[in-house]
C-alpha cells in the first residue's frame, strides 16, 4: 500500500487516464478521491486526498497501531474507523477478541 501511495502521482504523470478510488470506508460504495483525464494534471478531492498520503506515510517499522503514523495520528481523529468501529464500545467481545490476538501476535515476536 505504501509503495502504491508514494508512486500513484508519478504513474499518473506517465499516462492518459487515471482514477483513484477510496476503499476506506464501511458499508459504502467506493469513492472517487483522485483522477486524471487526457493532458490534464492530477485532480483530486483535498480532503479525501489525505487517506493516500497518511498511507504512503506510514511507518514501515511500526509495532503497534499507534506508530504508524506521525503525530498527530489519524487513527485517533474523530470519524477513523479504529476509533468509530475497532474501539466502539458496542464491540466489546470483539475488543477482547483482538487484544488476545495482538498479545499473541506480540509474544511470538518478542521471542524472534
Amino acid at each position: 500500500h505504501k509503495r502504491f501511495a508514494n508512486a500513484f502521482p508519478k504513474y499518473c504523470k506517465l499516462v492518459d487516464k487515471a482514477r483513484l478510488f477510496c476503499t476506506n470506508g464501511v458499508g459504502v460504495p467506493p469513492k472517487l478521491i483522485g483522477w486524471k483525464d487526457g493532458d490534464h494534471n492530477l485532480l483530486v478531492d483535498p480532503d479525501d486526498i489525505k487517506s493516500l498520503k497518511n498511507v504512503a506515510s506510514l511507518n514501515s517499522e511500526a509495532d503497534s497501531i499507534y506508530e504508524l503514523h506521525k503525530e498527530p495520528s489519524p487513527v485517533m481523529e474523530p470519524g477513523s474507523v479504529w476509533n468509530d468501529f475497532v474501539l466502539s464500545p458496542s464491540r466489546s467481545s470483539v475488543q477482547k477478541e483482538l487484544r488476545k490476538s495482538i498479545c499473541k501476535i506480540e509474544k511470538s515476536i518478542r521471542k524472534m
